[in-house]
């Protein structure tokens, strides 16, 4: 199940360049959009980060599943 998972999560935290796709987009609208980005209180500023959450849990449960059955990852 370790085989399966660790790729997974490793692809679906490979978001992490569409957020910065992201950042670069609202950097070349200017400068309040780029503020707009890092706003914490704006709500579109979490949505972006939505993409990692499920590669971060799959990374996260394949290290669970590799430590418990005592085999390296």
């Amino acid at each position: 199940m370790v085989k399966i998972l660790k790729p997974v999560g490793r692809g679906l935290f490979a978001g992490s360049l569409f957020i910065a796709l992201y950042l670069f987009a609202n950097y070349l609208k200017g400068p309040e959009a780029f503020y707009d980005a890092f706003n914490p209180l704006a709500l579109r500023t979490y949505f972006v980060l939505l993409p990692l959450t499920p590669g971060a849990f799959f990374l996260w449960l394949s290290d669970q599943l590799s430590s418990r059955s005592g085999q390296p990852g």
